[in-house]
């Protein structure tokens, strides 16, 4: 009897550990933030952008039904970091997180400035000992901001720290902040879709380069299923579909 008990449950433990396995890879769910180009949500509810392209061509190499989620970046980065079969985008690699993910990637590199306005003459840097003399503004969590209050800067004195850039957009052609910081690509783009002239900005100080940006998984997601992500990365950019996604939104 017991060798019958200790059967059954062998044979129910192993079908549980194949369902589990077997629905591993669609049960991952993705988190981002409203962050233009790379992810953003249309007028009609619908999720789009750049990583977003990106990774509904890994999920159809992989023939599986994609699930994200845009939610502040603090709460999507929490979310990524506390949850199994999780991913957090668009997120630069840095050293501080290595540990913290894993990383399926790379899908762009990351060269950050500070951007002023043209107009702001008054304004005068050389470097960033200068850039603490004024006010910059910095997205709440975001690798941007850590890297500003790692060389120094403060929140309650020279950061001024919001839950979506297109905030800082607002507060910097209202002449309220005196910079913003982002990629060429994503602040030309975001101001253009927030209404703003982007002809009136201008580079000031590089903030970063030569990281590049990656999706993030849960650090318990298992091997297995972020290789075959990475695979699938791998196999878009072979095709030609990476390349086709890439030349959609560079900036002209």
């Amino acid at each position: 009897m017991r060798i019958l008990v200790f059967l059954v449950s062998l044979l129910v433990s192993h079908a549980y550990a194949n369902e589990e396995n077997a629905s591993s890879d669609g049960d991952v769910r993705f988190f981002a933030s409203e962050w233009p180009p790379f992810e953003y949500t249309q007028a009609d509810g619908s999720i789009t952008g750049y990583s977003v392209e990106i990774l509904r061509a890994m999920f159809e190499e992989l023939k599986l039904e994609p699930s994200i989620k845009i939610f502040p970046w603090n709460r999507s980065y929490k979310l990524a970091q506390e949850e199994v079969n999780t991913a957090v985008f668009t997120m630069a690699r840095s050293e501080k997180r290595e540990d913290l993910f894993k990383w399926v990637g790379p899908i762009a590199p990351r060269e950050i400035y500070l951007w002023k306005l043209k107009d702001r003459t008054e304004i005068k840097v050389s470097s960033f000992e200068d850039a603490k003399n004024y006010m910059i503004g910095t997205v709440r969590g975001e690798a941007g901001e850590q890297q500003l209050v790692d060389m120094g800067f403060d929140l309650k004195k020279n950061l001024h720290s919001v839950d979506k850039q297109a905030r800082n957009y607002l507060l910097l052609y209202k002449k309220r902040i005196d910079f913003i910081y982002g990629l060429e690509f994503t602040t030309i783009y975001g101001l253009k879709k927030a209404g703003y002239d982007p002809s009136k900005i201008e580079k000031s100080l590089l903030l970063n380069s030569g990281l590049e940006y990656y999706y993030g998984f849960n650090k318990n997601t298992s091997d297995d299923v972020v290789n075959r992500f990475q695979q699938a990365l791998d196999t878009i950019k072979k095709n030609g579909k990476f390349d086709k996604i890439v030349s959609k939104y560079v900036v002209q």
